[in-house]
């Protein structure tokens, strides 16, 4: 027996003066050509209006629970309803993401694109594809074959816009979010997203040049106060280092503790991150010292040991 599903019709509309969109649900169809016929339907009935950005329709099996799993087929179209993208899931398994080819996507890295990020249609530049059907394949094995990388939203790609602040930040958009310029963007923007996505790719290097550089001004602190304990770079939090501390070498703290010490604060307060370790191991020291604060444990944060977690 073939299964029952609707489709859902969606259309994005065109980003107004702060470039601020809107999806709205449109129609509900029994099947792909049905949806497909709207789509041609409501972009003739715009003609003379104001069109929308773009359509999606998602396909979901009905009798079943509506959640993040249930849409197991979803197309993209542009504001003409011209076909650009689609994404289907294995029938068996709607909640693996299997992974993307790259001949799949639409965008490579080092090009400038829109992404729709918190209701807005945003600039920005694609830093890194989807993962590949290999690498997907590899996290499965991990993980048992079971969620993949995680969930659909899985299928996306890494796109560096502009926060708030005006600084560029990488984000993950799901690939049916993300599109070409409406228009050829001005020379200045590609150099300026150009540039960014140049440091971004050297981020990493530069990261392990001053984590080893701060690892080793730390060492010697230790040496001089005669502390024991080991320096580890943690997955999360980034840009920082895990001091795991000996009850041996600080008997008044009644047990092994890890110390989270931000790279900023041992390149930049070097002499208050000596002063405040030296005070922990009873040393009699002047001048401003970092107090111990503990920190309740954080889901996200990853490669810390099994100790009470402090900072300074």
């Amino acid at each position: 027996m073939q299964e029952r599903s609707v489709y859902e019709v969606y259309a994005t509309s065109s980003p107004d003066a702060d470039r601020t969109v809107v999806e709205s649900r449109i129609a509900l169809a029994t099947s792909m050509e049905t949806a497909e016929e709207i789509i041609g339907l409501d972009v003739n009935y715009r003609s003379g209006l104001e069109p929308v950005h773009s359509y999606r329709i998602a396909r979901m099996p009905v009798d079943t629970r509506v959640g993040d799993w249930s849409v197991t087929e979803e197309y993209l179209y542009d504001g003409c309803g011209q076909f650009l993208d689609k994404r289907k899931r294995d029938d068996d398994r709607h909640y693996c993401f299997m992974g993307r080819d790259e001949s799949a996507c639409r965008l490579r890295p080092g090009d400038i694109c829109e992404a729709l990020v918190g209701g807005k249609l945003q600039p920005g530049i694609v830093a890194a594809l989807p993962p590949n059907p290999e690498a997907a394949a590899k996290v499965l094995s991990a993980n048992g074959g079971l969620f993949g990388l995680g969930y659909p939203g899985d299928d996306a790609y890494i796109i560096l816009v502009k926060d708030t602040d005006g600084k560029f930040t990488d984000i993950q958009i799901d690939t049916l979010r993300v599109f070409a310029p409406g228009r050829k963007p001005h020379p200045s923007a590609v150099r300026s997203f150009s540039k960014a996505l140049a440091e971004y790719r050297t981020a990493p290097v530069r990261l392990a040049i001053r984590a080893v550089t701060a690892k080793e001004k730390l060492q010697s602190v230790l040496d001089e106060l005669e502390i024991e304990g080991t320096i580890t770079t943690p997955v999360f939090p980034q840009e920082c280092l895990a001091l795991d501390l000996s009850a041996e070498s600080l008997p008044n703290l009644g047990g092994e503790i890890t110390i989270v010490i931000p790279l900023q604060k041992v390149e930049k307060h070097f002499d208050m991150v000596r002063v405040g370790l030296a005070r922990l191991a009873g040393k009699e020291v002047s001048g401003r010292g970092y107090h111990l604060k503990y920190c309740p444990p954080k889901e996200y944060w990853y490669g810390l040991s099994d100790n009470p977690i402090h900072s300074f």
